[in-house]
C-alpha cells in the first residue's frame, strides 16, 4: 500500500493523516459525508430525563444533543460506543461513560449492564436509521426503546463518479470507512469500470459490521481489515501491522518463485532445446517404462531352418534381458539431478531464514515508530501544560483588568457622590476652557453660543447666578455679531464651475470662408486660343492638384482631442484645489488656484465667448472672498465664572 484514503469528516481523522504520512504513506482526505444537526421536540428529548441507560453511538450524538440541551441527569447510566465518544462526552456534560473492550455494536450489548434491561427505560441518542441491529437485540431483552436521532448524515456528492476517477488517478490503494453510510457513499457510482476497481482496493473498517456490509452489499473482492476501534491511534496501527504483513508475504512469494524456478525446468515442446541433464533424465523415464520381452525375431527367423535343426536349438536357447548403458547413465543423472532439488530445497530455507530476520528488523522498526509516537506525544503533552500556563497568565490577565476596572468604577462613584454644586464647578471649569479655544481661536461661532448656553445652566449652582447670567448675556450679543466666511456658498459656486468647465470653448483657430471659384467656360472663337489654353491648364490643376486660397497668413496646426482634454482637465485641477482649500481654510492655497485657473482661462479658452468672459468675472469674485475670520474678540463670561470658583 502506497496511496491511502481517509473518507472521515474534515474536522476527524487529522491525527491519523499525520502519523501515517510520518510513517511514509502518501494520504488523501476527502470527506465523504456532510453532517446536519436535526430538530428534536421537547417531548421527545424529555424521555432522558426518565431513563436508566443513555448510549451514544459517536461523537457527532453527544454534539448533536449539546445543540439541544445543555445538562443531561446525573443518575442516569451511560454508554459510550468508544473511548472517543465519551471524552466528548465528558468534556460536553461533565457525565462518566461506559465503554466496551470492543468498540461496536457486539462490545456494547456484551456489557453487563445492558444483559438485563427487562422493563427498562432505554435512549439511544443516534444518527438518522443508525444501529438498527442494536435496537433490534435491545427490544428482543425486552427494554422500552426509544431511539433519538439528532444529526443526519448525507453524502457530500450525488454520485461518487467524480471521486473514484480522481482515486483512480491517484493510484489510491487502501481506503478508511468508518460507517456504512460512508461506504454507501463512495459505491453510489454508475461507472462500472470504477466499480470495479474499488471493489478491489484494500478496506480499514472499525467494525465487522461494516466489514459485512462491504462484503454482503458491494462483494468487494480486495482485503477488508476491521481494527479494534474508530480511534485514529487504533486505525493507524491496525494499517502499519496490514503493511508489515503484506511486505513479509510478498518476500516469501518471491523466494518461493525463485526457488520453484531453480528447482524446476522449463517445459518445451522441442526435444532439441533440452540441456544434456534434462534429456538424460527424460531419457530414463522412457528407459524406466519399457516392457521387456524375448527376441522373436530370431525364433522367426530360425522356423525356416530343418525341423530337427529348429528343435535342438529351441531346446538349448535360453531368453536375454538388453541392458541399455544409455538408461544407467541417465538414471545416474537423475539422481545427481535429485540431489541439486535437494541444495535448492535448503537454499529457500536459507531465503525463508533470511525473510524471518528481515521481519524481526521491521518489528524493530515498528518499535522505534511506537517510540517516535510516545514522543510527540509527550511533545503534546508539554505544548498542553504550555497551554496551561497561558491560560493561567491569561487569567491573572483578566483579574488584573477586573481590579483596574472595579477601582475605576469606584472612582466613578466617588465623583457621582460628590455634592452637585461640585460636580457643576468642574463641568463649569471644563466648558470655561473648552468656550476659550472655540470663539478665540478657531473663531466656531455655533458652538461657543452652546457652551454659554449650557454655562448658563449650570450658573444656579454658584454663589452670584445673576453675575454669571450677565456676562454670558454679554458674550452672547457679542458673539451673534460676528460673521462667518461664506465657506459654503463659496464651495458651491466652485462645484458649479467645475461642471461647467467641459462646456468652454478653447482657443482653437477657424479658417476663413475660401475664395470663390469661377466656373470655366471655352471661347469657341479660335482667336481666343490662348486664353481657352489657360483656362483649360487652370481646370486640370484644379482637378489634379486642389489649392484652397484664403485671404489670411498661413495658420498654425490645430490642438489635438487629448491636447484639449489636457486643458479641460488642468483647468479643472484648478478648481478642485480651491475648494479644497477652501473648506481647510486655507487662504494662501485658495488664493493661489484661484489666480492659476483665471491664467490658464485667459491662456488657453476663447476669451471673446460670452461663457468665457462670465466665467472670468466669477473667479475674480470669488478670489476676493475672505475665508478666515481675523476678529479678536474679548469674553467677558470665563473670567467671572474662574472668580467664583476660586
Amino acid at each position: 500500500m502506497k496511496h491511502l484514503l481517509i473518507t472521515r469528516p474534515i474536522d476527524k481523522g487529522n491525527e491519523l493523516f499525520l502519523n501515517l504520512e510520518a510513517a511514509g504513506f502518501k494520504v488523501s482526505h476527502t470527506p465523504v459525508l456532510a453532517l446536519d444537526y436535526l430538530d428534536v421536540a421537547p417531548a421527545q428529548l424529555a424521555v432522558i430525563d426518565e431513563a436508566d441507560v443513555v448510549i451514544f453511538i459517536s461523537q457527532d450524538a453527544v454534539k448533536g444533543l449539546a445543540t439541544l440541551r445543555d445538562t443531561l441527569p446525573a443518575s442516569t447510566q451511560y454508554v459510550a460506543v468508544g473511548t472517543s465518544t465519551a471524552s466528548v462526552l465528558k468534556t460536553t456534560f461533565g457525565v462518566q461513560a461506559l465503554v466496551p473492550k470492543q468498540q461496536d455494536t457486539e462490545g456494547m450489548l456484551a456489557l453487563n449492564v445492558l444483559a438485563d434491561v427487562s422493563g427498562k427505560q432505554i435512549v439511544i441518542v443516534k444518527g438518522q436509521g443508525g444501529r438498527p441491529d442494536l435496537a433490534k437485540s435491545l427490544k428482543s431483552r425486552g427494554a422500552l426503546l426509544n431511539q433519538l436521532a439528532v444529526y443526519e448524515r448525507k453524502p457530500a456528492e450525488l454520485q461518487s463518479d467524480e471521486w473514484l476517477d480522481l482515486w483512480k488517478r491517484s493510484e489510491i490503494d487502501g481506503i478508511v470507512i468508518t460507517s456504512n453510510a460512508a461506504a454507501d457513499a463512495i459505491f453510489n457510482s454508475t461507472q462500472e469500470d470504477a466499480l470495479s476497481w474499488l471493489k478491489g482496493c484494500t478496506f480499514f473498517v472499525v467494525s465487522q459490521r461494516i466489514a459485512l456490509h462491504l462484503q454482503e452489499t458491494y462483494r468487494v473482492q480486495g482485503d477488508v481489515i476491521v481494527t479494534d476501534g474508530a480511534q485514529d491511534e487504533v486505525v493507524f496501527k491496525a494499517i502499519l501491522s496490514a503493511r508489515q504483513a503484506l511486505a513479509i508475504q510478498q518476500e516469501l512469494t518471491s523466494a518461493l518463485e525463485q526457488t520453484e524456478s531453480e528447482r524446476l525446468p522449463p517445459d518445451t515442446s522441442s526435444a532439441s532445446t533440452l540441456s544434456p541433464i534434462q534429456k538424460a533424465t527424460q531419457t530414463a523415464k522412457e528407459f524406466t517404462s519399457v516392457h521387456i520381452e524375448p527376441d522373436h525375431t530370431q525364433e522367426s527367423t530360425m522356423s525356416e531352418q530343418p525341423q530337427h535343426t529348429t528343435s535342438s536349438a529351441a531346446m538349448g536357447a535360453k531368453t536375454r534381458i538388453p541392458v541399455s548403458k544409455v538408461g544407467i547413465l541417465a538414471l545416474t543423472l537423475a539422481m545427481m539431478l535429485g540431489g541439486a532439488g535437494a541444495a535448492a530445497v535448503w537454499y529457500g530455507e536459507q531465503q525463508l531464514s533470511a525473510m524471518n530476520e528481515r521481519a524481526t528488523a521491521l518489528q524493530q522498526e515498528n518499535a522505534v515508530l511506537q517510540q517516535q509516537v510516545v514522543t510527540q506525544k509527550a511533545q503534546l503533552a508539554k505544548l498542553n501544560q504550555a497551554i496551561s500556563g497561558f491560560d493561567e497568565q491569561l487569567s491573572r490577565t483578566l483579574s488584573a483588568q477586573q481590579s483596574l476596572m472595579s477601582d475605576t468604577l469606584a472612582q466613578v462613584k466617588e465623583v457621582a457622590s460628590l455634592p452637585q454644586q461640585q460636580f457643576a464647578k468642574s463641568e463649569a471649569a471644563y466648558l470655561v476652557h473648552l468656550l476659550r479655544f472655540k470663539a478665540v481661536v478657531e473663531h466656531d461661532w455655533q458652538t461657543s453660543e452652546i457652551l454659554l448656553s449650557r454655562l448658563d445652566k449650570l450658573a444656579v449652582h454658584f454663589a452670584e447666578p445673576h453675575v454669571i447670567s450677565a456676562a454670558i448675556a454679554q458674550d452672547l450679543v457679542t458673539i451673534r455679531g460676528q460673521e462667518n466666511p461664506p465657506l459654503e456658498t463659496a464651495y458651491v459656486t466652485l462645484m458649479g464651475l467645475v461642471q461647467q468647465a467641459s462646456e468652454l470653448p478653447l482657443l482653437t483657430l477657424k479658417l476663413p470662408e475660401e475664395n470663390a471659384v469661377e466656373q470655366v467656360v471655352l471661347s469657341e472663337d479660335v482667336n481666343d486660343w490662348q486664353a481657352n489654353l489657360k483656362r483649360s491648364w487652370d481646370k486640370f490643376a484644379e482637378d489634379f492638384i486642389r489649392i484652397r486660397k484664403r485671404e489670411t497668413i498661413t495658420a498654425e496646426p490645430l490642438l489635438s482631442a487629448s491636447e484639449q482634454r489636457l486643458l479641460r482637465a488642468a483647468f479643472e485641477a484648478y478648481l478642485t484645489q480651491a475648494q479644497t482649500a477652501l473648506m481647510k481654510q486655507q487662504t494662501a492655497v485658495y488664493q493661489s488656484a484661484l489666480h492659476g485657473a483665471i491664467e490658464h482661462l485667459n491662456t488657453h479658452f476663447d476669451t471673446n465667448a460670452a461663457v468665457v468672459k462670465g466665467m472670468t468675472v466669477e473667479l475674480e469674485r470669488l478670489a476676493g472672498i475672505s475665508i478666515t475670520t481675523d476678529t479678536q474678540i474679548k469674553l467677558v463670561t470665563p473670567d467671572v465664572i474662574e472668580g467664583l470658583i476660586q
